[in-house]
């Protein structure tokens, strides 16, 4: 579950009102400098409550192992993905048949937008393992 996540800037406003100040004193001791620049951090947080849900099951016709991925993430999705054989952990590309609208991404993954069901998205992977 992706859900409750949310971003935190690490600044306060103390220390932007601190940077400001120092920065007047800059400007108020050296009558040369003409501008400057101030960095200050934002803060903006953003509370993610969408979720995936990844199931595998066993096909009983082809006796292959389905993946299945279900979010309610708004606006299209594309999810990129590969395997890795053994412990090897190398990433790779695994031979077809991949689901529709997949296309190779980099010689080393593949990216497969998920289609919508109502509002879920979903994507089911038979891979030939």
């Amino acid at each position: 579950d992706i859900g409750n996540v949310i971003l935190k800037s690490e600044s306060t406003v103390d220390k932007v009102q601190e940077n400001s100040s120092e920065s007047e004193n800059l400007k108020n001791e050296n009558s040369q400098v003409e501008g400057f620049n101030v960095e200050l951090s934002l803060t903006k947080e953003v509370t993610v409550n969408n979720s995936i849900s990844v199931s595998v099951r066993k096909c009983s016709e082809t006796a292959k192992y389905l993946l299945d991925l279900e979010t309610d993430i708004p606006g299209d999705v594309f999810l990129h993905w590969g395997a890795c054989r053994d412990d090897l952990r190398i990433w790779e590309a695994p031979p077809a048949p991949h689901p529709p609208q997949t296309v190779s991404f980099k010689k080393t993954a593949l990216r497969t937008q998920l289609k919508i069901n109502h509002i879920i998205w979903y994507f089911t992977l038979y891979p030939p393992l």
